[in-house]
């Protein structure tokens, strides 16, 4: 298991960037968001109230990054559904026996 281990952390230490930057982008744009929303909600802008919806739709069809993870362990069914959603249907279920 420590091989497996060590190749995780390494592919989590590469991704960290990468993630980050998504999660800053993504925090703009909810940003922006808001700010269209506001001027939407005055009445006196239609391209504000377009631009606001495109956003929104972009936004939900965003899938959130997340750092890789190769190995679980004392995870609930539904917990471990989630991770393998995330980590793309693959994961090992593995414990010590300590």
């Amino acid at each position: 298991m420590k091989p497996l281990r060590e190749i995780e952390s390494e592919l989590r230490k590469d991704a960290m960037p990468i993630v980050a930057r998504a999660l800053s982008e993504r925090r703009q744009d909810e940003t922006r968001l808001q700010k269209l929303e506001k001027i939407a909600a005055s009445g006196d802008d239609p391209e504000a109230r377009e631009e606001a919806g495109s956003l929104a739709e972009e936004l939900e069809k965003q899938k959130l990054p997340v750092l890789p993870q190769l190995i679980v362990d004392d995870s609930t069914a539904e917990k471990l559904a989630i991770i393998l959603s995330e980590q793309g249907a693959r994961i090992a279920s593995m414990s010590c026996g300590c």
